[in-house]
C-alpha cells in the first residue's frame, strides 16, 4: 500500500504547547471551584481578590502545611474569613480541604493578595481569576499540590483482598485507614484535639499482566504521518487510529493504538511492536511520558503515551500488514489532525461508535490549543 501525502491546514502549536493553556484553564476552574467553597463558608464576608504579584501565603502559620491535627490551630494574626475556613480534619475534609487550604491560603496573604470591600460583590474571591496571572495561579496551585500531598500522606493502605481473578483482571478490595482529628468539648477550631483512624475500604480492580520488573502495564501511541520527501509540521499531518470492537461496551470502540508491556520488552519496543501489528505502519519514537494512571478511583492500569512519527515514503510502509491476536478485532484508520475533534464526533453521531477517553481528551486539547474564543 502506497500513501499519498497527507497534509491539512496547519497550526502553530506543537505538543508540548497544548498541555499549557488547558493547564491554566485547570488552574482556573480549581480557582473557581475554591469561589464557590469560599463563598458558602464566609457567608458574611463580602470581599473580592485581586493578584499583584506571585502571592506568598504563611502556611506554617495558618497550620496548613502540617499534619492533619495542626489544622485546628490558626494563628491569631490569621484575618477572620482564614479563621473561619480552616475547620480540624474530618472524614469528609479529604475531598474539600485543597479547596479550603488554597481559599485560606488566600485570605491570609493581604499583601500579595489585594482585598477590597464592595457593597456590589455577592460573593468572596468573585473578581480574583480576571487580574491573576498564569504565574500566580501556577504558584498557588504549587503551594496547594505539595502541602494537600503531605497532608494525605497520612492515609495508610492495610492490605488488600481478592475477590476474583481471570486471565487478563483481577478485582477486589483495598483496605486502607484515614487519619481523624476528633474535636473535644467546646467545638471551636482551638480546642484542644485527639487523633485517631478511620478504617476504610474501596473496590478496585487491576491488570494480571504487569510485570515487576516494568511497573506499567501497556503503551498508547499517538503515531503522526507525515511525507519526509514534502515535510509537513502541526496539523497538515495525518493521524493514525484504530477502531477496536469492545466487548464490554458491545461496539466499535475509536482509540489510538496500544497493548500490553510482553516479558522482556521495553516500552519503546512494546510501542514499536504494537504499532506494526494493530497497524501495519513502522515508526520512529519521538517521546515517551512518564508513566500515566488510565483511571485510579477504581483501578491501578497505567501506561506510557508515546509519541512516534511515521514517514509515508518509508519503504516499510509501502505495504502494510497487521498482526492481530486471535481475539482482537480492530481496523486501522488515518484521519487529518485539523478538525479531529469533530472527526471523532461525527463518527460517533453517524455510526454509534464509541469514543476512548484518552483520545477524546487529546482531540480537545488539540482544538483549544487553536482556538482564540477560550
Amino acid at each position: 500500500m502506497r500513501l499519498a501525502t497527507l497534509t491539512a491546514p496547519a497550526a502553530t502549536h506543537r505538543l508540548g504547547h497544548l498541555l499549557l493553556r488547558p493547564t491554566i484553564a485547570a488552574s482556573a476552574s480549581a480557582a473557581s471551584a475554591t469561589t464557590t467553597a469560599t463563598a458558602t463558608a464566609t457567608a458574611t464576608a463580602r470581599r473580592s481578590i485581586s493578584c499583584s504579584g506571585p502571592a506568598k501565603p504563611n502556611l506554617t502559620r495558618l497550620g496548613l502545611g502540617s499534619r492533619p491535627a495542626s489544622l485546628s490551630s490558626v494563628s491569631a494574626a490569621a484575618p477572620p474569613a482564614a479563621a473561619s475556613l480552616v475547620k480540624p480534619y474530618s472524614p469528609r475534609s479529604i475531598i474539600t480541604w485543597p479547596t479550603v487550604a488554597l481559599a485560606a491560603a488566600a485570605a491570609a496573604a493581604p499583601s500579595a493578595l489585594k482585598r477590597k470591600q464592595s457593597s456590589s460583590q455577592s460573593s468572596f474571591m468573585s473578581t480574583s481569576l480576571a487580574t491573576c496571572s498564569a504565574a500566580e495561579l501556577l504558584a498557588a496551585a504549587d503551594r496547594v499540590v505539595a502541602d494537600a500531598v503531605q497532608h494525605m500522606s497520612g492515609i495508610v493502605t492495610t492490605g488488600r483482598e481478592v475477590t476474583h481473578s481471570g486471565r487478563w483482571l483481577r478485582s477486589g478490595v483495598v483496605k486502607y485507614t484515614v487519619p481523624i482529628v476528633a474535636q473535644q468539648e467546646g467545638g471551636s477550631s482551638s480546642s484542644s484535639t485527639s487523633s485517631s483512624a478511620s478504617a476504610r475500604s474501596w473496590e478496585y480492580a487491576e491488570r494480571t499482566t504487569r510485570l515487576a520488573d516494568v511497573g506499567v502495564d501497556g503503551v498508547d501511541i499517538i503515531a503522526l504521518i507525515g511525507s519526509s520527501k514534502n515535510p509537513v509540521r502541526g496539523s497538515e499531518k495525518s493521524l493514525v487510529l484504530v477502531l477496536n470492537y469492545r466487548p464490554p461496551v458491545g461496539r466499535p470502540s475509536l482509540e489510538f493504538p496500544a497493548g500490553l508491556i510482553d516479558k522482556g520488552e521495553t516500552p519503546s519496543q512494546a510501542a514499536l511492536r504494537e504499532l506494526k501489528e494493530e497497524t501495519g505502519f513502522t515508526g520512529v519514537i519521538r517521546e515517551i511520558s512518564k508513566d500515566i494512571n488510565v483511571d485510579p478511583w477504581k483501578s491501578t492500569e497505567n501506561f506510557h503515551l508515546v509519541t512516534m512519527d511515521i514517514d509515508s515514503d518509508d519503504p516499510n510502509n509501502a505495504t502494510l500488514k497487521q498482526e492481530l491476536d486471535e481475539d482482537e478485532n480492530l481496523v486501522p484508520i488515518i484521519v487529518p489532525v485539523k478538525n479531529l475533534l469533530q472527526t471523532i464526533i461525527r463518527y460517533k453521531e453517524l455510526h454509534g461508535v464509541a469514543i476512548e477517553s484518552k483520545l477524546y481528551g487529546f482531540a480537545k486539547a488539540l482544538e483549544l490549543a487553536s482556538s482564540a474564543s477560550w
